[in-house]
Parts: structure tokens; sequence; C-alpha cells
């Protein structure tokens, strides 16, 4: 498959287009495409070309840096042989600023879409030091976007982006400070209790033994 992917009427550069199998069956098969997804990178004229295991319907997702560009995705159908697929992706962009960020360690930025997929987790990329503390994730599709950021016990409020077609383009400013929060734990009857241990689980907290506990 060979083509073209716009934004804005301009070359995307330097983004990866993953195709991954359908979980349906290609016409006149009973088994879905077996195989793992492919994955090609735009040049400077937002071309790409990419070889797939077998024909068939193939969903592309974009992806810049470590991050899943998220509510924006199509599906192409290849057929044997050559294949043209030109997307002109629509949407908008997020431009990341981190503040209080010290650079001894690398800053993970998580976004979790409200809209197109809610519930699906977060979608992070990392900085790492020595790399520019902004940066823009773009195209986002339309909707809504929660993002927080996190570098060592350094945290920032979650704070939700809105992308419409009045406002295609948003930035956000992340303010890394200390986290000094306090986990109580108690029983049902609101005694505490020792010995409890935790996993810690994204930018939250989860129960592993028996009990309630607030933060």
């Amino acid at each position: 498959v060979t083509g073209t992917v716009l934004f804005h009427d301009q070359p995307l550069v330097e983004k990866t287009l993953r195709f991954s199998p359908s979980i349906q069956a290609p016409q006149g098969s009973t088994k879905p495409i077996q195989g793992r997804s492919r994955e090609a990178v735009t040049g400077a004229d937002g071309r790409y070309t990419v070889s797939l295991p077998v024909p068939g319907e193939y969903k592309v997702l974009l992806s810049d840096r470590l991050l899943w560009l998220l509510g924006e995705y199509t599906t192409v159908t290849a057929q044997l042989g050559s294949n043209d697929f030109d997307w002109s992706v629509q949407g908008g962009s997020i431009s990341v600023h981190i503040h209080g960020w010290t650079r001894e360690r690398p800053v993970n930025v998580g976004v979790i879409d409200l809209d197109t997929n809610p519930g699906s987790g977060t979608i992070a990329t990392s900085i790492r030091p020595g790399e520019p503390g902004d940066f823009k994730m773009e195209p986002m599709g339309l909707g809504r976007y929660r993002i927080h950021a996190t570098s060592g016990d350094l945290v920032t409020r979650d704070q939700v982006l809105t992308i419409d077609k009045d406002h295609l383009d948003q930035s956000v400013d992340l303010d890394l400070v200390q986290n000094h929060g306090l986990l109580t734990v108690t029983d049902a009857a609101g005694n505490p209790l020792s010995g409890v241990h935790f996993a810690q689980i994204g930018n939250g907290w989860r129960e592993v033994q028996t009990g309630v506990f607030t933060m």
C-alpha cells in the first residue's frame, strides 16, 4: 500500500501509520487475517509505503513519538497487488507546555479519550531529559481529552480539553508539583488497618487486600 497523508492540506511528516489486521474474515474466507501489524513512517512529502501480509481489511492508526493519536483512525481494504491509499486527516492539535520539570527524570504525559473510546485507559508519551518540555500532539480527533503528567514524585492536576470545529488548536500548561497525598486505610467500621499492601497503577491507587481506603 502506497499513499500520502495530509493534515489541513499539508503533508504529515515523520508520523507512524500502523496497519492492524481486522478481526473479521477477509472476503471469501472463514478465518480472520493472521499476522502482526505493519508500520510505515511518512516522509517529508507525507508519502509512505507498507507491505501487508495478506489482502483484507485493516484498521489504520497514527502515532507521533510514543503517543498514539486518539480519536482519529480509518480503515482500508487491501487487494492483491499494489494499492493506493491517500488519507486526509481531520481534527485539531494540543500544544503541551511542561512547567516545574527538574529534567532529572523523564516526564510521562498521559491522555485519555473521553468520547471516542471512554474508559479505554491512558495513552502516554515520555519526554526524556535533554528533550524540550514543549511539544505538540497532532492530529487529534474531535472530542474531549483528559491530560496529566508525572515525573517521579512530581504530578500535575488533570485538565480536560475539548477539540471541536470552533476550537481546533488547544494549548495546555501542566505544572509539576510535589505529591504530598496522605493515604489512610481503615476497615468498614473506620478502624485503622496496618500491614495492607497496595500496588500503584498509573497515577492512582488500587487496593490489593480487603478493606476500605480513602486518599
